[in-house]
């Protein structure tokens, strides 16, 4: 069972809502808001919302989901909104061939996961999230990691600290880009170094 999930839909908005404790554990379940479509674009806002303790170990699941598969496009904008105790706060999933995802998280708190805070996979597909004035802290295991070879995170204003890894990590060659303006201190583990753009 899910909090929310977005099979097809041309915009759905999210505001003003608490979504908690869906702890169910299998395929496809246990996640507060599963964005999954599988053909056109779907635009999700998720603004001024509480969305906590979602997932289990065994099971996974997370905060937020998306994971597009066929020729599914998703536009994803977290605003305002807080995400706390889930198994992982924000999962973007871009590893199906052919979908296409981006994704701005801003103003927002994820903490207290038991993995990772923000986390991103690509594998082909165009996979672009930006991170603003944004605090990632107390995670079990990273704050904010990127596992892509086709995928671009940009950072600006935002804390990661006092997570239980690295608060910035990669296993592979997607882009990590920084306004650095950020504050990345009191992690465990070796920080990841992104590259500098300028603000424009």
């Amino acid at each position: 069972l899910n909090g929310i999930n977005i099979l097809s839909a041309g915009e759905v908005n999210v505001q003003d809502t608490v979504i908690k404790d869906f702890r169910s554990s299998g395929t496809g379940v246990g996640t507060g808001i599963l964005v999954q479509p599988s053909a056109a674009t779907v635009n999700v806002h998720v603004v001024n919302s509480v969305i906590n303790d979602n997932g289990t170990t065994a099971g996974g699941g997370a905060g937020i989901l998306v994971k597009p598969s066929g020729t599914g496009k998703v536009t994803l904008t977290v605003d305002g909104t807080t995400l706390v105790g889930n198994v992982v706060g924000v999962k973007v999933d871009g590893s199906t061939a052919g979908t296409q995802t981006r994704g701005v998280i801003r103003n927002s708190t994820v903490s207290n996961s038991l993995t990772q805070g923000i986390t991103s996979i690509a594998t082909g597909p165009v996979l672009n999230v930006f991170v603003d004035n944004s605090v990632c802290r107390l995670n079990g295991g990273l704050g904010r990691r990127w596992l892509a070879d086709s995928s671009t995170v940009t950072l600006g204003r935002s804390t990661l600290t006092n997570n239980g890894g690295p608060g910035l990590s990669s296993l592979n060659s997607g882009k990590f880009n920084t306004f650095s303006n950020n504050q990345v201190t009191g992690n465990s583990g070796v920080d990841a170094t992104p590259t500098a753009i300028p603000a424009t």
